[in-house]
Parts: C-alpha cells; sequence; structure tokens
C-alpha cells in the first residue's frame, strides 16, 4: 500500500533517517534503519514509501520498514499509519484543499471515494442499527482502520466519507476524507423529501441515521456548533426546526448559537435523557423527546 507523501515524510522522520536530496522519480538514499551499515545500501521513495536495502533486507512498503524497525506487529502498524494519514490530509494547508474541493470526486487530485460497502460493523448492529438502514445509508467498512464508513452525498454522487472509529482510544470518534467540509455539510439532507418543511437536528452522523430509522428526519451538523452556512441552508428549506444536540456543555452551548442563526425559523428544543445524545435514546425516548420539544423560553 501506498501513503501521501506527507505521512512518509513524517516516519522518515520519526526513525531518524538522514537521506540524500530525492530525484526526480521521488528515491532517496541512506544508510539502512534495520541493519547496522557504514556506506548507504537504502533507497526509500518519499512519494509513497516503498523502499529497498540493497544489502541484506530486501525491500518493501513503509509499513513493513516500520514493523521491521519497530518490531511491532504489521497489522497495528498498518491501521496506525492508515490512521496518521487521514489526520495529516485534514490538516493540510486551506490554500491546498481549496485547490482541490470542486475535483470531481475520485479524480487523480482527490481521495478516491471508495470503501468495502458490501460489509458493515457488527459494532453498529449491536448499536441497534437495522441492516435496511446500514443498507439505506450505503454504510461500508474500513479493516484497516477497523472503522465504519458513512458517505456523505451532494447532487446524487459521493463527495465526501465518514469513518466512524470502532475503537477510538484517546483519539477522535470520527475522521473526515480530505476536502470535505463540515460547516457547508447537512449531513443526511438527500435522505429526506423535498417538500419536507420540518427537520430535527443533531450532532453527529449516527444520531441523523438513528433518527431514520425510527421514522423522523433529521441532519447532522457534524459537530457541536451550527455554522452560519449551515444555517442559512437550514432556513432555505425547513420553517421548523427542533434542536437535539447533545445534553452536554458543548451541546448546550452549541443550542444557544443555534438559536441565535436560526431566530427567523420557529425553533423547538428537544429535551434528551440526562446523559444521553440522540443515537443512545430508545425508540420510546426518542419518539418522547421530539413530540414534547419547547420553545427556546421554555427549555430552561
Amino acid at each position: 500500500m501506498s501513503y501521501p507523501r506527507e505521512t512518509v515524510e513524517l516516519v522518515i522522520s520519526e526513525l531518524g533517517l538522514r537521506l540524500s536530496r530525492p530525484d526526480s522519480a521521488g528515491w532517496a538514499d541512506g544508510l539502512c534503519p534495520i541493519h547496522e551499515e557504514r556506506n548507504p545500501s537504502f533507497s526509500i521513495n518519499v512519494l509513497h514509501g516503498g523502499w529497498v536495502c540493497r544489502s541484506q533486507c530486501g525491500s518493501g512498503g513503509l509499513a513493513d520498514l516500520v514493523a521491521l524497525v519497530t518490531g511491532d506487529p504489521i497489522e497495528a502498524v498498518r491501521s496506525r499509519l492508515r490512521r496518521r494519514s487521514i489526520s495529516l490530509e485534514l490538516s493540510l494547508s486551506q490554500a491546498l484543499i481549496a485547490r482541490r474541493r470542486d475535483r470531481t470526486a475520485g479524480d487523480d487530485g482527490g481521495e478516491p471515494l471508495f470503501y468495502e460497502r458490501g460489509r458493515v460493523p457488527r459494532y453498529l448492529v449491536d448499536r441497534g442499527f437495522t441492516l435496511e438502514t446500514l443498507r439505506r445509508w450505503e454504510v461500508g467498512y474500513d479493516p484497516e482502520l477497523r472503522a465504519a464508513v458513512i458517505p456523505v452525498r451532494s447532487g446524487g454522487r459521493i463527495v465526501g466519507l465518514i469513518r466512524r472509529l470502532v475503537d477510538p482510544g484517546s483519539g477522535p470518534k470520527y475522521l473526515y476524507s480530505r476536502g470535505l467540509r463540515r460547516d457547508e455539510t447537512l449531513f443526511g439532507d438527500w435522505m429526506i423529501p423535498a417538500d419536507a418543511r420540518r427537520v430535527v437536528v443533531v450532532e453527529g452522523p449516527l444520531d441523523a441515521m438513528w433518527l431514520d430509522q425510527h421514522g423522523h428526519r433529521g441532519v447532522a451538523i457534524l459537530g457541536s456548533s451550527l455554522s452560519a452556512r449551515q444555517a442559512d441552508l437550514i432556513l432555505r428549506r425547513f420553517w421548523e426546526v427542533v434542536l437535539a444536540l447533545d445534553p452536554d456543555p458543548a451541546g448546550e452551548r452549541g443550542t444557544r448559537l443555534a438559536l441565535q442563526r436560526l431566530s427567523r425559523a420557529r425553533v423547538l428544543v428537544a429535551r434528551l435523557p440526562a446523559g444521553r445524545d440522540v443515537q443512545e435514546c430508545s425508540p420510546e425516548e426518542l419518539d418522547q423527546a421530539i413530540r414534547s420539544a419547547v420553545p427556546p423560553w421554555a427549555a430552561g
């Protein structure tokens, strides 16, 4: 597997490799990090991470190199590098993102928007999602990251991918494909009929999918803060909005901001059970929270 140049260069730095200037094809020479030597016999391609040791170590990809140097299991290394590659893609300069944002999905300038579609993670089934719901939302799986993959659509085509890590550890739960502008996205709006005038606004993609599974029309703002652009998209399409952001400090701040930005609409606030977001509510609790949504002045 090849990796973005940013990931390769970071690994080169972490391994302490001192290399010559790459040639026109991306190959740079240096001392092999796997065995001790005085005369350079090692070359690595900074464009994709392929390497070769002309002395005794053979050749391979970036994950093979890291595994041989560190002694870590190859699958763990691949997962780590995959996650790091996505994180680095998210941190590229805004200029780079802007240049790629408008290109056709899957062309040679952006991230290929493909994933393993015929397989769904048991994690989501255990959380209560039906196979029918997962098929409707085209959910797939990323085996290297151990993540559910959820496509984002616009104009009938996939414009980005959201990966929900099964075991995020201390890192972020969600990873977003390069160029996906969360502040300009209403996740799930393509699933709502054109004549709908009422919508429930939630934070995460799983929340929006959970609403859909239980007969409610909702969109996710992919975070707790409603942007001005997202508010404009909502106001253009819907006249009644139910806010169902998470019942935590971030969600409370997000609700106050959303009330300001949606002041031209009829806005109600759903009171979720303490400590639980939308996807953690039972169908009965969800129905009750949305049916009993109150005006902002009564929400407390």
